[in-house]
């Protein structure tokens, strides 16, 4: 509160300063004047209401006239509407139809997988492993990474795979396994 004015000056009285300078005094009546200001309850003075000259006037209305005309011309643009609705350029051709249509289904060539040649162990890498893990995960069994070698999660997906066959549950590919795997994959 240490930048407040004093009650007797309105900090938003822009004139003020001018007619306490004209006066000389503050307080004082100017010349021509025959009382001094009323004032509020608390202090503020009551200036006189000066007249508006007719320049003044006219640029009044003509400002006035410029803020409609920018409204409305705001509004058509529809800067006022809300929501999102503003309107998008159909960049796509209407469709004509001709008749009836029967609907193109086009499929995904899966990828073809290989089985195995050879009989694979625990602890095996290679190409060959990358073709058991792949012909597992085919089938719905998870090896793991594809990574070419035959790990821990490989050796439970031969199990289950084994388990599914009615195979001995052993986690190796021997000739059974690699026969019954051949079979499914192709």
């Amino acid at each position: 509160m240490a930048n407040m004015e004093p009650p007797d000056r309105d900090p938003d009285d822009w004139w003020a300063d001018v007619a306490d300078d004209e006066s000389g005094a503050r307080g004082e009546p100017r010349p021509g004047q025959t009382a001094p200001h009323q004032t509020t309850p608390l202090g503020y003075r009551i200036k006189d209401h000066l007249p508006l000259t007719p320049r003044a006037r006219l640029l009044g209305v003509v400002g006035f006239g410029i803020l409609v005309l920018l409204l409305i011309g705001l509004a058509a643009g529809g800067v006022f509407s809300g929501g999102s609705s503003r309107k998008t350029n159909n960049t796509t051709p209407p469709t004509t139809t001709n008749g009836p249509t029967t609907p193109t289904t086009t499929t995904t060539p899966k990828p073809t997988v290989t089985a195995p040649t050879v009989a694979l162990k625990p602890g095996d890498t290679g190409a060959q492993v990358k073709d058991l893990q792949r012909s597992l995960a085919s089938l719905g069994y998870a090896p793991g990474k594809i990574d070419g070698v035959y790990g821990t999660k490989t050796t439970d997906a031969v199990k289950s795979f084994q388990k599914a066959e009615g195979l001995v549950e052993d986690g190796v590919v021997g000739p059974k396994t690699l026969a019954a795997l051949q079979a499914k994959v192709s």
